[in-house]
């Protein structure tokens, strides 16, 4: 079961930080998963309501995911609030660990695409050049850093 947090009930404030361990993915790394609280419940990563409208879809055979460009001017609220996420987490972050912020999502999201991880083999979306509007979520798993930068790890499913 996941708890799906909205623009409603996110609060930075809310975030906190586990202890560092060596990250499986990134060599020279530490990763540091994120946990969210307050007074209803306590929930490690963050899933998070992506409502993109989408311009078409193109499928990359690459660890069962999909490339989906995105519609920016009728995606634009959600971009920034997506955006406005990622950087109150990292920055929080790297203030706290005098780190240089490193906004990958964002920059993902400025090229006009999000790339999208099936968990199940359940999941299917069929390459279309057609607008459509498609419900993600947004998973923010936890913290990736090295001595002089952080970023978030994230993926959509």
């Amino acid at each position: 079961m996941y708890i799906v947090l909205t623009s409603k009930n996110f609060n930075v404030s809310n975030i906190y930080f586990n202890k560092p361990i060596e990250n499986n993915i990134i060599e020279n790394c530490k990763f540091i998963r994120i946990g969210y609280s307050n007074k209803y419940f306590d929930i490690n990563n963050l899933y998070i309501n992506t409502p993109f409208i989408i311009k078409n879809t193109h499928y990359c055979n690459f660890y069962k995911k999909y490339k989906l460009i995105i519609e920016r001017k009728e995606n634009i609220n959600l971009i920034k609030y997506i955006e406005n996420i990622e950087k109150n987490i990292i920055d929080k972050f790297c203030n706290l660990n005098n780190l240089k912020p490193i906004y990958k999502l964002s920059n993902q999201l400025h090229n006009d695409f999000i790339k999208l991880y099936f968990e199940s083999k359940t999941n299917t979306i069929i390459n279309t050049n057609n607008k459509c509007n498609i419900k993600f979520k947004l998973k923010i798993s936890g913290i990736w850093s090295n001595n002089n930068q952080a970023g978030i790890t994230y993926k959509f499913v």
